[in-house]
C-alpha cells in the first residue's frame, strides 16, 4: 500500500508539472518521471515525505495569498526543506509581495511553533542536528555534488555516505556560489525560479542550516521539479537530443528498479557498488543475520571503524555482540559491549541490559554498574537483570544495594533459586558485619 501511496504521489507531481511547464509539458513530465533518481524516492516507503514536499512545495510555489500559506504549512508538516518555498516565490516574483510574504509568514509562524516544542522538550544539544564549520564551508560541494547526479545519474545506489569535501574545495564553492548569484539575478525571473528550485531544496541537507545527512536519491524528488521546468526552456533545436537523453534515463531506470525489488536487494546492491560503506554493511548485515549470522558478523566487523557517527558505530557494536554471544562467544561480545553500551543513547537498552548480565562477573565493577543503573530503568520488570545488577553491587562491596537489587529479582522470579540464595548470602554477610 505505501509503494502504491508513492507511485500515486509521483504521478500527481507529474501532473502539477505538467500544469505549470507549457507546450513542453510532456518532456518536463518525462523528466520527472522516468529520472533513474526517483526510482529511491517511488520504491523506498521513507522517501514519501520528499514526494509530498515535492508536489506541495511546487503548488506553493506557483500560489499566492492565504492559499499559497496553507500549502507552505503543509510542505513544512511533511519536510523542513520547504523552508526554502519563501525565498523561491521570492526569485519569481521579487517586487509583488504577494507572491512571497504569505509564505514567509507562514514560516515564522511554523518557526515559532517547531521552537517552543523542541525547546519545551528539552533536546541535548547534540541531538540537535547543528552546523559544524567544516559542513558549512563545504555545504555548496554538497549541493554540486548533488546536482551532478541529477546531471549524471550513473550508477545509482541507495542512501550512503559520501566523502566530505576538502575545506579547499568547500571555499572554493562559495566563490563559485558568489558568481553565481551574480548571474542568477540578471535572468529573467521565471528562470530564477526554476533554477531555486533546482538548487534551493539541498540547502538544508547540504551542511549550511544544519548537520549533514547521508546521501540519499530522495531527496532529489523536488529539485528534479526544477530540472524539467529548465529544460522546457531549451532551444528547438535541442528538443530531439534532449528526447534522446530521456528516453536513456527511462532504461537507467528500468536497469534499477530490480535493486529496489526487496530490502535485502537494495543493500546487495549498496554493498556491491560501495563495499567498504559501513552503513550499506550495516544494512545488510541486520537482515541476513537471521539466516546466515557468520556472514553478517564479517559485514558488521569489517566495518566498524570506518563509520564516522558514533550512535550508528555504537549500533553496530550492538549488533556484532549479539552475533558474538549467540555464537557462544561471550568474550568478543564483551569487548563489543563496551562500545555499543552507552548510557546515554536511548536506542541501546538491549547492548546495556547484555553489558550488565553477560559483564557482571566478568567485567570490573566501575565498569559495568553505570550500565547496569541505566538498563534497571529501562526495563525494571526484568528479574535476570536484577540480579545480574546485585552481583555487580555485590563485587563493590555495596551491600545495602546488592541486597535491595537481589530483592527485587526474587520478587519478580520467586522460581529461580539462584536469586533467593544470592539474598541470602548478601544477608549473612550484612548480619556478619554487624
Amino acid at each position: 500500500a505505501f509503494h502504491v501511496n508513492n507511485l500515486f504521489v509521483a504521478l500527481l507531481g507529474g501532473l502539477v508539472l505538467a500544469k505549470r511547464a507549457g507546450p513542453l509539458s510532456v518532456l518536463a513530465v518525462a523528466v520527472f518521471w522516468f529520472h533513474p533518481m526517483q526510482v529511491e524516492a517511488i520504491a523506498n516507503i521513507t522517501a514519501r515525505t520528499d514526494l509530498y514536499v515535492a508536489v506541495l512545495g511546487t503548488l506553493a510555489v506557483f500560489a499566492t495569498g492565504p492559499l499559497g500559506a496553507a500549502l507552505t504549512l503543509l510542505a513544512l508538516g511533511c519536510k523542513e526543506t520547504a523552508l526554502v518555498i519563501p525565498l523561491i516565490a521570492f526569485l519569481g516574483a521579487p517586487r509583488t509581495r504577494a507572491a512571497w510574504l504569505p509564505h514567509l509568514l507562514a514560516l515564522v509562524g511554523w518557526a515559532l511553533v517547531r521552537t517552543l516544542l523542541v525547546t519545551s522538550w528539552d533536546v541535548d544539544p547534540a541531538d540537535a542536528g547543528l552546523p559544524t564549520l567544516l559542513s558549512v564551508a563545504t555545504a555548496p560541494a554538497v549541493v554540486g555534488a548533488y546536482i551532478l547526479r541529477i546531471a549524471l545519474p550513473l550508477w545509482p545506489t541507495v542512501a550512503r555516505l559520501p566523502p566530505m569535501p576538502s575545506l579547499a574545495l568547500g571555499l572554493a564553492g562559495w566563490a563559485a556560489v558568489l558568481v553565481f548569484a551574480r548571474w542568477l539575478w540578471s535572468q529573467a525571473p521565471a528562470v530564477r525560479r526554476d533554477l531555486g528550485m533546482l538548487l534551493l531544496p539541498l540547502v538544508p541537507i547540504s551542511g549550511l542550516l544544519a548537520s549533514p545527512v547521508r546521501y540519499a536519491e530522495g531527496f532529489l524528488a523536488w529539485p528534479l521539479v526544477g530540472a524539467a521546468l529548465l529544460i522546457t526552456r531549451v532551444p528547438t533545436r535541442w528538443h530531439r537530443p534532449v528526447g534522446g537523453v530521456v528516453i536513456g534515463l527511462a532504461v537507467l531506470s528500468a536497469l534499477r528498479v530490480p535493486d529496489w525489488a526487496s530490502p535485502q536487494t537494495i543493500w546487495e546492491a549498496a554493498v556491491e557498488a560501495h563495499p567498504d560503506d559501513p552503513r550499506a554493511r550495516l544494512g545488510l548485515a541486520r537482515l541476513v543475520a537471521p539466516e546466515n549470522p557468520a556472514r553478517a558478523l564479517s559485514l558488521v566487523e569489517g566495518s566498524l571503524e570506518r563509520e564516522p557517527d558514533r550512535r550508528k558505530r555504537n549500533e553496530a557494536h550492538a549488533l556484532a555482540a549479539r552475533l558474538r554471544h549467540e555464537a557462544g562467544d561471550n568474550t568478543a561480545a564483551l569487548d563489543h559491549l563496551v562500545h555499543a553500551a552507552d548510557p546515554t543513547d536511548p536506542e541501546a537498552t538491549w547492548a546495556l541490559v547484555a553489558q550488565c548480565v553477560l559483564g557482571s562477573d566478568v567485567l570490573t565493577p566501575q565498569v559495568v554498574e553505570p550500565s547496569c543503573a541505566e538498563a534497571l530503568t529501562r526495563t525494571p520488570t526484568d528479574g535476570d537483570l536484577w540480579n545480574a545488577a546485585g552481583v555487580v553491587a555485590a563485587r563493590a562491596t555495596d551491600w545495602q544495594l546488592a541486597r535491595s537489587r537481589f530483592a527485587e529479582a526474587v520478587r519478580l522470579s520467586p522460581d529461580q533459586p539462584s536469586f533467593r540464595a544470592n539474598l541470602d548470602r548478601v544477608v549473612d554477610v550484612e548480619n556478619g558485619q554487624q
